[in-house]
Order: C-alpha cells, then structure tokens, then sequence
C-alpha cells in the first residue's frame, strides 16, 4: 500500500535524522504498522480501514513534526 509505504518512509528517515522528534508519537502500534515494508497479498484484509488509518498516521506525523520540530527538514525520503 503506497500510503503505509511512505509513512514507513518518513518515520525511517526522521528516526535516522532527528529520532528525538519521534518521542510521544511512535509506540509499539505504529511499531507493527510501519516497523518492515508492507507486502499485501492477493487479497489484503481490511484494505480500506489500512489505508485510512495510514492517513490519519500521517497526518498526525505531519502536523508532530510541525509541532516539535518547526526548523527540521526532512530528508528525500520525505
């Protein structure tokens, strides 16, 4: 899911960068969401609830980062 992927994506380079901006947001939930890539199989489960709950992810990834990090630029892989 292109939407997972790229949330994986940015908390992997805010945690090789700034991890500290990572504190109070990631926890072990967002662990198995975003912790390896995401493969689907030929009939993922639930793909909807994945893909809005990767949205609301990232919004509140987006808008933390705004919050506790206002001059940090993220890298390419933002």
């Amino acid at each position: 899911m292109v939407v997972t992927e790229a949330v994986r994506a940015v908390l992997e380079e805010v945690a090789r960068t700034a991890s500290h901006l990572l504190t109070g947001l990631v926890d072990e939930e967002w662990g198995r969401r975003y912790g390896r890539p995401v493969r689907l199989g030929k009939n993922p489960t639930r793909p909807k609830t994945r893909a809005l709950a990767a949205g609301e992810d990232a919004c509140r990834l987006l808008e933390h980062l705004h919050r506790h990090g206002p001059g940090y630029r993220p890298g390419p892989q933002a």
